[in-house]
């Protein structure tokens, strides 16, 4: 499936209409002059961990995804 917009994070102020707002200009993460860059070794690690991080997601969400559609293939379709 294409994805649209690779690597797109969209930050709420709020989850639901209703619910309290807040700053997302204060969250740490959200600006990259927050992050901490360090040295090149750090910035190696930082990058490796966050790809086994996308891997370890990845292939959780493909199992979860799978196992799913088995679900579905056995679920009774019913008339309405």
């Amino acid at each position: 499936k294409a994805v649209p917009m690779h690597g797109l994070v969209l930050w709420w102020d709020c989850p639901i209409i209703g619910f309290p707002k807040i700053d997302v200009s204060s969250i740490q993460d959200r600006n990259v002059s927050n992050l901490s860059l360090g040295s090149a070794a750090n910035n190696t690690s930082s990058s490796s961990s966050n790809v086994a991080k996308k891997e370890a997601f990845q292939k959780a969400w493909d199992e979860a995804h799978d196992m799913f559609r088995e679900k579905m293939k056995k679920k009774e379709k019913q008339t309405i």
